[in-house]
């Protein structure tokens, strides 16, 4: 439930924008309000792309910036889409990632860990498309302006 002043922030930023991307994203943000929240730390993007990129930074802070930025990175790059085993493979090739998984510790076979990308992907299954290619299912943005604010980042 939302109070009458957050209702009234939520219809002046569907005034602004009002694709059915930017609805979905902005649901995404408003369903997690509480009516109590204090209007002054309620900050909603007036654009698609600033609520992707703050999509992206809720992935990052639960999943870690480098696992999720080289993740999202990857999946973008890949022109005919990445199947998850493709990209375990790749992240664990990348040193980056590694050393911000095992920050500490050295494990004796260097990959990352099998938990890792279903985590992220659950966080961003419903803007990937899935299809088969060459007896695999890969995985690509749903929708291009992901692409785009992925290649900017």
């Amino acid at each position: 439930m939302i109070s009458y002043d957050q209702c009234k922030v939520i219809k002046k930023a569907f005034s602004v924008c009002a694709s059915p991307l930017y609805t979905k994203l902005l649901f995404e943000e408003v369903v997690r309000w509480k009516s109590y929240n204090d209007l002054g730390t309620i900050c909603l993007p007036f654009c698609i792309k600033d609520c992707i990129n703050k999509f992206f930074e809720k992935v990052e802070q639960n999943h870690g910036r480098a696992t999720v930025f080289h993740a999202l990175s990857y999946i973008t790059a890949s022109r005919t889409g990445l199947s998850k085993a493709e990209l375990h493979d790749i992240m664990s090739l990348d040193d980056v990632v590694l050393n911000s998984i095992f920050p500490v510790w050295e494990p004796p076979l260097r990959r990352i860990p099998p938990n890792v990308l279903p985590r992220i992907f659950q966080f961003i299954k419903e803007y990937l498309f899935e299809r088969e290619m060459d007896e695999a299912t890969v995985f690509f943005w749903y929708h291009q302006q992901f692409s785009e604010v992925a290649e900017q980042q």
